[in-house]
């Protein structure tokens, strides 16, 4: 067994292998991760072939270290039914053989059994098959770098096929064989049934049809009496030589009960052995528990881990590593080293440099006359700057003193004005008054455009109000235009 399988378990594996099994056939499906990969589909020449064949599918399909799980058909096993051993159910498996004894032709030690609960509970239903035929498939696994996990029986398979109902049946048939018809309540046996006498196709023949309705319509009645309390409403049809959903409606219009095909659950599923093979890979993928399992713990070989030349493989394995970890730090460490001379050098280097501009910096001492001499021209400079902003500042309407505006104001003295206060006070010009019209004043305004000492002044603010003698009386604010815009800006 290769190492892979050797050092990781069965519940880790990632490959899921499954195998249906029948006289004429193998059916192979391998998932990873619940995930389709292939299927594949040979043909043999009795149970003999089984071990051979399915080393080499092993390999072919690149199935190494994967789990397999097989599903051997009905045709092969011996299916009985007796009543529970009373041992706890982890001797169960090695008790059954021995229960069995005087319903089978081979002795205990050569055959392996084991079952699950009937519907009532009160029976076992329990599956046979040869031991040797059980080791020489788990040799084959082994031999191909796989490891054998679980052998289910085809009937128990195909509950977990069909959909979740609390009753069902379902008719099948593999290749050119027998139908078989299986009857399940909440995943537990029923009923199984070969019908014999009838020959693949079953559809094209309508005595075959009727013998084969007649069949199903007694297994039907019987299963009415057993299942009371879930009483099977329908029929699920999965046969390879057939159309399934042609012999569904034929089945429908001869009984009173609808019939339909098997769900597919992936398009390259085309035959009943793969539909199983499939569903075995899938549950242990999914990591459902079986109900039983012909390959029980006490038929697995125990595994010696540790063996002489594994140990001598391990241990030139962990030399390389060391080796090679050893190789790598000391490389790593004549880097480092080398680093740390040009760094060291670099530092040397520096220093110098900084050595060379201190010297150089120290030689240029600043002279403190030029830099008093230089301190004093600035200061004149800045005192000069703020006399011109001054000089730029100053109003040219100061200088024009009072005695201009009041002589144009004279000059534009009209009948309908007469002011009563007359207010200079630096740029500010304050006029009041009496008026006869609200439009006089306006116009009154307007005219100081033509006298020097009033115009390029706006009279921003103008009031008018009305005295209780009914008298208009007005205030009237100015200030240069260029001061406005100054304020405005």
């Amino acid at each position: 067994m290769g190492l892979r399988s050797l050092f990781t378990s069965a519940n880790h594996q990632e490959l899921q292998l499954g195998v249906a099994l029948f006289k004429d056939s193998m059916h192979f499906v391998l998932c990873r991760q619940q995930q389709l990969v292939s299927v594949q589909t040979c043909t043999v020449d009795g149970v003999k072939q089984w071990a051979t064949v399915l080393q080499q599918q092993i390999a072919k399909m690149n199935a190494s270290g994967a789990a397999v799980h097989l599903v051997v058909s009905d045709d092969v096993t011996k299916s009985l039914q007796v009543e529970p051993p009373a041992v706890a159910p982890a001797d169960r498996a090695q008790a059954l053989p021995f229960l069995v004894k005087e319903l089978v032709s081979q002795p205990p030690q050569n055959i392996v059994v084991d079952g699950v609960e009937t519907a009532k509970g009160d029976r076992l239903q329990c599956y046979v098959v040869q031991k040797a035929q059980i080791l020489a498939l788990a040799e084959a696994c082994d031999a191909a770098d796989a490891e054998l996990i679980s052998v289910q029986a085809e009937e128990m398979i195909w509950a977990q096929v069909m959909p979740q109902t609390p009753s069902q049946m379902l008719l099948c048939s593999h290749g050119d064989g027998n139908p078989l018809l299986l009857a399940f309540q909440q995943q537990h046996p029923c009923l199984q049934r070969e019908l014999r006498g009838f020959h693949a196709p079953f559809a094209q023949d309508d005595l075959q049809l009727d013998g084969l309705a007649l069949e199903l319509q007694r297994s039907l009645d019987y299963l009415s009496s057993q299942l009371r309390k879930t009483p099977l409403n329908q029929v699920f049809v999965c046969c390879d030589s057939d159309d399934d959903q042609i012999l569904a409606n034929a089945i429908t219009e001869r009984l009173n009960i609808k019939a339909q095909p098997l769900p597919v659950a992936d398009a390259q599923l085309t035959v009943s052995g793969q539909y199983l093979a499939y569903a075995v890979a899938q549950a242990a993928a999914a990591g459902q528990p079986f109900s039983h399992n012909l390959y029980p713990a006490y038929l697995k070989p125990k595994k010696i881990r540790l063996t002489l030349p594994r140990t001598f493989a391990l241990s030139g394995a962990v030399f390389a590593v060391l080796l090679g970890y050893g190789l790598w730090s000391q490389w790593q460490l004549q880097q480092i080293e080398d680093q740390t001379d040009q760094l060291t050098q670099s530092l040397a280097q520096s220093k110098q440099l900084v050595a060379q501009k201190k010297a150089q910096l120290d030689s240029l001492q600043p002279n403190l006359g030029l830099l008093e001499s230089l301190a004093l021209k600035q200061q004149r400079v800045e005192n000069l700057q703020q006399l011109m902003v001054l000089v730029a500042s100053h109003d040219i309407h100061l200088n024009a003193g009072y005695a201009g505006v009041m002589m144009d104001l004279a000059k534009a003295a009209r009948n309908d004005i007469a002011l009563s206060h007359i207010r200079v006070f630096g740029k500010h010009v304050e006029l009041q008054g009496q008026t006869t019209s609200v439009s006089a004043v306006p116009n009154w305004v307007q005219s100081f455009e033509s006298f020097q000492a009033l115009s390029g002044r706006d009279f921003g603010h103008f009031d008018l109000s009305r005295d209780e003698q009914g008298r208009l009386n007005f205030s009237l604010l100015a200030q240069p235009k260029q001061a406005q815009a100054e304020v405005r800006r």
